[in-house]
């Protein structure tokens, strides 16, 4: 009896190790190989398909495009930097991860902070307000970019444009 739960814990024991070295297997200059691809057009998001290669592409930088790519058509279509109470945790929720994870994906992939990302959505919308509506007030265009303060609004704009929200404006009617 005995001999044979020897036998079995060192048969597992093998496989595990087996297994482990399959899947990451290391080519002669010691890098990772293995490498996943994105999954067929018809297979659910989370299924990858796994194969051995030199110059390894992981599983996170897969999860993290597609987590970009949400991140990208969620501020496309539902404009969620509009709501001047937006949190990370509401982004981080509706892509479907966490706020730690969002944060590496926008310092990495935005070179920026989620407050600079959101303020650079907005000020975005605020320029393309004020082409739709070029005789707004600029308190106005600040509640309707989702912009809490004045102040905030002003630096915002100023550093994705060089100019004033005023500024702008003033130029902005002069064209037309």
């Amino acid at each position: 009896m005995i001999p044979t739960i020897i036998a079995a814990a060192i048969a597992a024991i093998i496989s595990t190790v087996v297994c482990y070295l399959i899947i990451h297997r290391r080519d002669a200059g010691g890098t990772e190989s293995t490498r996943y691809m994105k999954p067929e057009e018809n297979s659910k998001d989370d299924d990858y398909l796994i194969f051995e290669e030199a110059g390894s592409y992981k599983a996170t930088d897969v999860k993290n495009d597609m987590l970009y790519n949400r991140l990208k058509e969620l501020m496309d279509t539902s404009k969620p930097f509009l709501n001047p109470k937006v949190r990370m945790n509401d982004i981080a929720t509706a892509i479907g991860t966490n706020t730690s994870t969002l944060s590496n994906i926008i310092n990495r992939r935005f070179n920026m902070s989620f407050t600079e990302l959101i303020n650079s959505y907005r000020v975005r919308y605020a320029l393309e307000y004020i082409a739709k509506n070029p005789d707004v007030a600029s308190d106005k265009l600040k509640r309707e970019c989702g912009f809490n303060t004045t102040s905030t609004f002003i630096n915002a704009f100023h550093r994705h444009t060089g100019m004033t929200p005023g500024e702008y404006l003033k130029k902005h009617k002069a064209r037309l």
